[in-house]
């Protein structure tokens, strides 16, 4: 019989760091890279026999008692006949985890906080077609990119959607996340969405939701639409998933009209049965530099709304067995997650990338330029139709941009909150302060927020938060997309 990996089982490696990652669980277990050589045998070209004569007979005990976790994981099968699998051999140089794509410019909503407005407009009539957005997914898969997530504009304004989620699925890429307003979801899409996900629960839904009333809602989603007819459509689309057993994630924008609402609106997502809410400030860019003063709300009423839903959620959450047990996720970006709950919070040191969650991340416009993140529109490293994903990531500027240590941000340098704060985001100390490594003051805010309210409130609670030196165990400072 042949040995061979099953598909939707991948071997990674990067920085002397080896795993076999699950696209339809998305576990991840730890290899060194003896056992990663090994599983690049099991291509389906050889016998158990065949591969044992590779090993001298002290390894070979090894070599079984391997085999046989891999059958127990259910990742090795056993085929009678050769059927070879080739593992992808293209890949860039630092490694490429993940990416956000933008897979159309166009949008059935004018949101007053859009963050990539300009660029949208700039882009229409200028999308990737569809034979370039199939060429792109084969070499992301050629690379042995991880996860692809799906945004716009709205992805379902695009009218091949449904062929470009089905070609990232088989074309064995994890497809992690797609984001929606909602508006054109009907329930023969969220049929069709449960059909092509092997694991509907590992795979999130990121819908939008601004407010709880429709007027509150639609003070960010703009007038294109009745506000209650808008209203109830994102709400229906919501409960469609849910009840599809679709993992769900809300995020929501943090505006005057809705802050004080906070609490209020934890109650309403729970009652909506998504597993996550997520929060943010909008980000000074796009439309809401044009309406950040008609609508943002002050930094004082933010952090009291924060603390108080943080105080609720946390007298509900439960440690049992280890495990967190808790009505709903929630998470505010770099103050607060769920998650955090029994994980190592990082402890920033100055030699630390300043975002290393983005290190191994970037972006695709919807015109197929490669920018290191959504947020960096104008940071344009490459186009995929000229020259490819690949070219635009190890592209110096690219890597320099994803290279900046927290030591290079110099206003932050003898703050004392910078072991927590990590000197926050990139993009919004570019728009704000003018430099890319300049401080960012949406950080300013949170930084102590996080020392002096949220820390207590993990003690009042007694739960335990423990700390690490290591940027790969955990972090508040992921970005939300809102």
């Amino acid at each position: 019989m042949f040995l061979r990996l099953k598909e939707k089982f991948r071997p990674i490696a990067y920085d002397d760091f080896f795993e076999l990652f699950d696209n339809n669980t998305t576990n991840e277990y730890l290899l060194d890279e003896k056992q990663y050589q090994l599983l690049l045998l099991l291509d389906g070209s050889k016998t158990e026999q065949e591969i044992m004569y590779e090993y001298d007979e002290k390894s070979r005990d090894v070599l079984k008692e391997l085999l046989k976790e891999l059958e127990q994981l259910g990742a090795l099968e056993k085929l009678s006949s050769l059927q070879i699998r080739v593992f992808p051999k293209n890949y860039p140089i630092p490694y490429l985890e993940a990416m956000l794509w933008d897979i159309t410019s166009l949008c059935n909503l004018e949101c007053a906080h859009c963050y990539v407005s300009k660029y949208s407009s700039q882009s229409k009539g200028n999308d990737l077609s569809i034979d370039e957005v199939y060429q792109l997914i084969d070499e992301t898969s050629s690379m042995n990119v991880r996860d692809i997530s799906l945004t716009g504009g709205e992805p379902l304004m695009r009218k091949e959607i449904r062929n470009i989620l089905k070609r990232v699925v088989d074309s064995n890429i994890h497809l992690a996340s797609i984001f929606t307003n909602g508006i054109a979801v009907d329930q023969d899409f969220v049929d069709f969405l449960k059909s092509i996900v092997p694991t509907p629960k590992n795979f999130w839904v990121r819908h939008s939701l601004d407010g709880m009333t429709p007027k509150s809602n639609a003070v960010l989603r703009g007038d294109k639409m009745d506000p209650v007819r808008l209203f109830q459509k994102m709400t229906d689309s919501i409960r469609m998933f849910v009840e599809a057993d679709i993992s769900v994630s809300v995020s929501t924008g943090i505006h005057r009209f809705n802050v004080h609402d906070i609490t209020d609106m934890y109650s309403f997502m729970k009652g909506l049965g998504v597993r996550q809410w997520r929060m943010a400030v909008p980000k000074p860019l796009g439309r809401f530099q044009m309406n950040q003063r008609k609508i943002g709300a002050n930094w004082s009423d933010i952090l009291e709304a924060y603390h108080r839903l943080i105080d609720l959620h946390l007298s509900e959450v439960r440690m049992v067995n280890g495990e967190i047990i808790a009505p709903i996720s929630i998470g505010i970006e770099q103050v607060f997650r769920t998650e955090l709950i029994g994980r190592p919070m990082n402890v920033f040191q100055r030699g630390d990338f300043a975002c290393f969650y983005h290190k191994n991340r970037c972006s695709i416009k919807s015109n197929g330029d490669v920018v290191p993140c959504g947020y960096f529109d104008e940071m344009v490293t490459g186009n995929v139709r000229n020259g490819g994903l690949k070219q635009a990531w190890e592209n110096p500027e690219m890597q320099k941009i994803k290279h900046i240590c927290i030591s290079e941000v110099t206003e932050c340098r003898n703050c004392l909150l910078l072991d927590q704060c990590g000197t926050g985001c990139r993009a919004v100390a570019k728009m704000t302060n003018g430099a890319i490594t300049a401080k960012d003051p949406y950080a300013c805010y949170q930084a102590p927020f996080l020392k002096e309210v949220v820390l207590p409130l993990f003690k009042k609670y007694d739960f335990s938060l423990k700390t690490s030196e290591k940027c790969s165990e955990f972090s508040v400072m992921e970005q939300e997309v809102i």
